[in-house]
Protein backbone atom coordinates (compact mmCIF):
# COMPACT_ATOMS: atom_id res chain seq x y z
CA UNK A 1 0.00 0.00 0.00
CA UNK A 2 1.31 3.13 -0.78
CA UNK A 3 -0.37 6.45 -1.02
CA UNK A 4 -0.66 10.28 0.68
CA UNK A 5 -0.90 13.61 -1.46
CA UNK A 6 0.51 12.58 -4.90
CA UNK A 7 2.72 14.48 -5.98
CA UNK A 8 6.28 14.32 -7.96
CA UNK A 9 8.46 15.40 -4.77
CA UNK A 10 6.61 11.43 -2.94
CA UNK A 11 7.45 9.53 -5.53
CA UNK A 12 4.40 7.42 -5.86
CA UNK A 13 5.26 6.66 -9.50
CA UNK A 14 8.90 5.02 -8.31
CA UNK A 15 6.24 2.82 -6.02
CA UNK A 16 3.87 1.97 -8.75
CA UNK A 17 6.46 1.13 -11.59
CA UNK A 18 8.61 -1.29 -8.62
CA UNK A 19 4.94 -3.35 -7.87
CA UNK A 20 4.18 -3.56 -11.31
CA UNK A 21 7.89 -4.87 -12.19
CA UNK A 22 7.72 -7.19 -9.10
CA UNK A 23 4.14 -8.21 -10.41
CA UNK A 24 3.17 -7.70 -6.95
CA UNK A 25 -0.73 -6.23 -5.55
CA UNK A 26 -0.11 -1.79 -4.23
CA UNK A 27 -3.18 0.19 -3.52
CA UNK A 28 -2.71 3.75 -4.37
CA UNK A 29 -4.44 6.40 -2.21
CA UNK A 30 -4.56 9.89 -2.26
CA UNK A 31 -5.42 12.89 -4.44
CA UNK A 32 -3.33 14.16 -6.96
CA UNK A 33 -1.52 17.46 -5.91
CA UNK A 34 -0.25 20.15 -8.05
CA UNK A 35 -0.59 18.06 -11.32
CA UNK A 36 2.73 16.70 -10.99
CA UNK A 37 1.81 13.34 -9.96
CA UNK A 38 0.55 9.46 -10.62
CA UNK A 39 -2.85 10.21 -12.64
CA UNK A 40 -1.22 12.06 -15.46
CA UNK A 41 0.23 8.64 -16.43
CA UNK A 42 -2.56 6.32 -16.72
CA UNK A 43 -0.44 3.65 -18.25
CA UNK A 44 0.89 3.30 -14.73
CA UNK A 45 -2.54 2.41 -13.58
CA UNK A 46 -4.72 1.22 -16.50
CA UNK A 47 -1.83 -1.45 -17.83
CA UNK A 48 -1.20 -3.51 -14.27
CA UNK A 49 -3.87 -5.50 -13.18
CA UNK A 50 -2.25 -5.73 -9.94
CA UNK A 51 -2.11 -1.74 -9.42
CA UNK A 52 -5.85 -0.69 -7.91
CA UNK A 53 -5.65 3.27 -7.71
CA UNK A 54 -8.30 3.99 -5.05
CA UNK A 55 -8.39 8.04 -5.22
CA UNK A 56 -9.01 10.27 -2.20
CA UNK A 57 -10.55 8.50 1.19
CA UNK A 58 -11.41 9.42 4.23
CA UNK A 59 -9.44 9.28 7.30
CA UNK A 60 -11.52 6.13 8.40
CA UNK A 61 -10.89 4.38 5.31
CA UNK A 62 -7.20 5.60 5.06
CA UNK A 63 -6.68 3.57 8.44
CA UNK A 64 -8.40 0.83 7.26
CA UNK A 65 -6.93 0.50 4.51
CA UNK A 66 -3.66 0.52 6.01
CA UNK A 67 -4.38 -1.80 8.68
CA UNK A 68 -5.29 -4.64 6.44
CA UNK A 69 -2.01 -3.39 4.57
CA UNK A 70 0.77 -6.20 4.19
CA UNK A 71 3.33 -2.93 4.37
CA UNK A 72 3.38 1.07 4.30
CA UNK A 73 5.89 2.16 1.11
CA UNK A 74 7.51 6.03 1.43
CA UNK A 75 9.05 6.67 -1.28
CA UNK A 76 9.69 10.72 -0.59
CA UNK A 77 12.93 12.27 -0.41
CA UNK A 78 13.50 14.91 2.48
CA UNK A 79 9.91 14.98 3.79
CA UNK A 80 10.18 17.09 6.94
CA UNK A 81 8.36 14.59 8.86
CA UNK A 82 6.02 12.13 7.04
CA UNK A 83 2.66 11.67 8.91
CA UNK A 84 1.51 8.62 7.06
CA UNK A 85 4.30 6.29 7.99
CA UNK A 86 3.26 7.10 11.51
CA UNK A 87 -0.36 6.68 10.89
CA UNK A 88 0.49 3.09 8.76
CA UNK A 89 2.62 2.27 12.08
CA UNK A 90 -0.66 3.14 14.34
CA UNK A 91 -2.51 0.61 13.16
CA UNK A 92 0.73 -2.04 13.54
CA UNK A 93 1.27 -1.75 9.93
CA UNK A 94 5.32 -2.13 9.01
CA UNK A 95 7.00 0.97 6.65
CA UNK A 96 9.52 0.24 3.37
CA UNK A 97 11.16 3.97 3.33
CA UNK A 98 13.38 5.45 1.84
CA UNK A 99 15.86 6.47 4.42
CA UNK A 100 15.43 10.25 3.82
CA UNK A 101 13.78 12.98 6.48
CA UNK A 102 12.02 12.44 8.80
CA UNK A 103 11.15 8.79 8.69
CA UNK A 104 14.96 8.42 9.60
CA UNK A 105 13.45 9.13 13.45
CA UNK A 106 9.90 7.95 13.40
CA UNK A 107 10.90 4.37 11.78
CA UNK A 108 13.20 2.05 13.68
CA UNK A 109 14.76 -0.47 11.06
CA UNK A 110 14.04 -3.95 11.06
CA UNK A 111 11.29 -3.31 13.88
CA UNK A 112 8.89 -1.23 12.77
CA UNK A 113 9.66 -1.26 9.01
CA UNK A 114 12.81 -1.19 6.68
CA UNK A 115 14.86 1.39 4.59
CA UNK A 116 16.52 1.37 1.57
CA UNK A 117 19.34 3.50 0.64
CA UNK A 118 19.10 4.86 -3.03
CA UNK A 119 16.14 6.15 -4.37
CA UNK A 120 15.43 3.97 -7.23
CA UNK A 121 13.16 0.65 -8.70
CA UNK A 122 16.36 -1.87 -7.63
CA UNK A 123 16.85 -0.76 -4.41
CA UNK A 124 13.02 -0.81 -3.66
CA UNK A 125 12.63 -4.05 -5.02
CA UNK A 126 15.44 -5.29 -2.96
CA UNK A 127 13.73 -3.84 0.12
CA UNK A 128 10.89 -5.53 -0.90
CA UNK A 129 12.28 -8.81 -1.19
CA UNK A 130 14.04 -8.27 2.28
CA UNK A 131 10.26 -7.23 3.61
CA UNK A 132 9.46 -10.68 2.52
CA UNK A 133 11.72 -12.51 4.51
CA UNK A 134 11.28 -10.53 7.69
CA UNK A 135 9.21 -10.68 10.96
CA UNK A 136 7.60 -7.60 12.64
CA UNK A 137 5.52 -7.53 16.03
CA UNK A 138 2.42 -5.57 15.13
CA UNK A 139 2.40 -4.77 18.69
CA UNK A 140 5.55 -3.54 19.05
CA UNK A 141 4.63 -1.08 15.97
CA UNK A 142 1.57 0.50 17.66
CA UNK A 143 3.23 0.86 20.89
CA UNK A 144 6.43 2.48 19.00
CA UNK A 145 4.33 4.93 17.10
CA UNK A 146 2.33 5.84 19.88
CA UNK A 147 5.74 8.00 20.91
CA UNK A 148 4.59 10.05 17.97
CA UNK A 149 0.46 11.08 19.07
CA UNK A 150 -1.42 14.06 19.67
CA UNK A 151 -2.18 12.94 23.26
CA UNK A 152 1.59 12.92 23.83
CA UNK A 153 2.63 16.08 22.07
CA UNK A 154 -0.02 17.66 24.14
CA UNK A 155 0.78 16.70 27.57
CA UNK A 156 4.74 17.21 26.99
CA UNK A 157 3.88 20.64 25.58
CA UNK A 158 2.01 21.70 28.32
CA UNK A 159 4.38 20.16 31.07
CA UNK A 160 6.90 22.15 29.33
CA UNK A 161 5.22 25.61 29.06
CA UNK A 162 4.59 24.81 32.88
CA UNK A 163 8.56 24.35 33.47
CA UNK A 164 9.08 27.11 32.01
CA UNK A 165 6.25 29.43 33.97
CA UNK A 166 7.45 28.35 36.50
CA UNK A 167 11.25 29.17 36.23
CA UNK A 168 9.78 32.34 35.46
CA UNK A 169 8.33 33.39 38.24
Amino acid sequence: MAGGRIARAKHIDLIVETFAKLKLPLKVFGREFGGNGLTHNSQLLTHNPNIQFVGEVSDEEKLELMRNAKAFVFAAEDEDFGITPVEAMSVGTPVISYKSGGVVESVVDGKTGLFYHFNDIYHLSEAIRKFEKTKFDRELIIKHAQKFSKERFKKEIKLFVEKVYKKNL
